[in-house]
């Protein structure tokens, strides 16, 4: 493409050069030039004046014989300016088609990259179907279902509602075809900077979790609820901390009861702000959670 440019100035450049080259050797022009040489107003040619002054001398008569050696050649150099246009236009016409030519050509390899794109994501799709029918066979799939955040309390003697604590507990649901026996689950919540990007590592504590649960298709469990209340309170409801919640499930399937699976998640929420809705007096919180660290598995 950038050659096929040059190539196109350089034929201009060509073609006026020529032209230029005709008027200046033409007899009438070198006529022009020796009569009008002598005038008053081109003396400055034969006097000692500055060098740019004889330049811009000499390139007036230079121009005014141009203007009548073209008025006397005007057929000829309408055919030589013909021929120009002619030769401009066959050489643009050959660089429009040379790119049609290309952006044909990249069209055709962008059409038959995107068939192959297509083809390759229904083979992966078809792979990974054929993947999930034969790693399930119908076993239980323990998945987190909703996170349960409620900032609540009251006052003296529950008359006057206060809000003085943030409620974080993990409902998990079994999405399989079989029931999930043994389950056990645990949560924990530890305070971090606000949008703090690292997650601490967890342990797994079952001491105060309640164990052994079986829990069928579409079941569900929730864990122990967890609370923050004073400072903690405080700081996250004035965005200055976020809260890293982490919970895990631990159970057996009746197609492999050998085989341990468990499922955990680990979060980092934080207080985004409030909306308020029609009907009711106090504006509703509202919550970002986001996945963080690297326990975030399903075995």
């Amino acid at each position: 493409m950038k050659s096929r440019r040059i190539w196109i100035v350089t034929l201009i450049a060509c073609a006026a050069l020529g032209l230029a080259t005709l008027i200046g050797t033409s007899p009438s022009f070198e006529k022009c030039e020796h009569e009008r040489k002598n005038h008053q107003s081109y003396s400055a040619l034969h006097e000692e004046s500055p060098l740019l002054v004889k330049a811009i001398v000499r390139l007036k008569l230079h121009a005014s014989c141009a203007r009548q050696t073209a008025s006397e050649n005007d057929g000829a150099i309408a055919g030589l300016s013909g021929i120009a246009v002619a030769m401009f236009t066959l050489a643009l016409w050959i660089s429009t088609r040379a790119l049609w030519v290309e952006t044909k050509r990249l069209a055709e390899g962008a059409e038959a990259q995107s068939t192959d794109l297509k083809r390759s994501i229904e083979i992966a799709q078809a792979h990974a179907n054929a993947a999930s029918a034969a790693l399930g066979l119908g076993r239980a799939w323990m998945c987190d279902s909703r996170f349960n955040i409620e900032i609540a309390g009251k006052g003296p003697g529950g008359v006057v509602p206060v809000k003085d604590r943030v409620v974080f507990s993990v409902l998990w649901k079994n999405e399989g075809r079989s029931p999930a026996t043994n389950a056990n689950v645990m949560a924990e919540i530890v305070a971090v900077p606000f949008n703090c990007a690292n997650a601490p590592a967890f342990q797994a504590n079952w001491d105060n979790e309640a164990g052994n649960r079986t829990i069928g298709p579409n079941g569900t469990a929730i864990s122990r609820q967890m609370e923050i209340t004073g400072n903690d309170f405080i700081d996250f409801t004035s965005q200055k901390i976020s809260i890293c919640l982490y919970s895990k499930i631990v159970y057996r399937d009746v197609f492999e009861p050998n085989l341990p699976r468990h499922t955990e998640i680990c979060c980092l929420v934080s207080l985004s702000g409030i909306r308020f809705i029609p009907g009711r007096m106090s504006p509703e919180p509202e919550f970002n959670i986001m996945a963080v660290g690297s326990q975030n598995t399903i075995v």
